[in-house]
């Protein structure tokens, strides 16, 4: 069973392209063969990120599902107060926390898809 990856990265401040961001680090994951769980993508369908306690409960929500995953990866150079909550709990649970670079993740994806185009052959 592949493993579940609780992906960290900032929402606050310019949501739009956060959200594009998330986007494509939760891609990432995926391609590396791993489950993304990602709840500022989930979430912000149905939650208000202006009204804080909407906010709040999102919050508390994706902490409570952070002991379902594996791990928790960080995404992006700004730790928001969020990321550092969930950063916080995961550590308190146990669970790696890893800081990541897309251009590293890049790197792997590209030797995967290699190694899968060797066994095809």
């Amino acid at each position: 069973m592949a493993k579940v990856v609780y992906v960290c990265s900032a929402l606050k401040g310019d949501i739009k392209n956060n959200k594009k961001k998330a986007a494509i680090y939760s891609r990432k994951v995926m391609e590396l063969g791993y489950i993304p769980y990602t709840p500022h993508l989930m979430f912000t369908y149905f939650i208000n990120e202006d009204i804080r306690e909407e906010r709040e409960h999102a919050l508390q929500m994706g902490l409570e599902m952070l002991p379902y995953c594996n791990e928790l990866w960080i995404f992006g150079y700004r730790i928001t107060e969020g990321m550092a909550a969930e950063i916080r709990r995961a550590r308190q649970l146990g669970i790696p926390v890893y800081y990541k670079s897309v251009k590293i993740l890049d790197i792997r994806i590209a030797e995967r898809r290699k190694q899968a185009v060797k066994k095809a052959a």
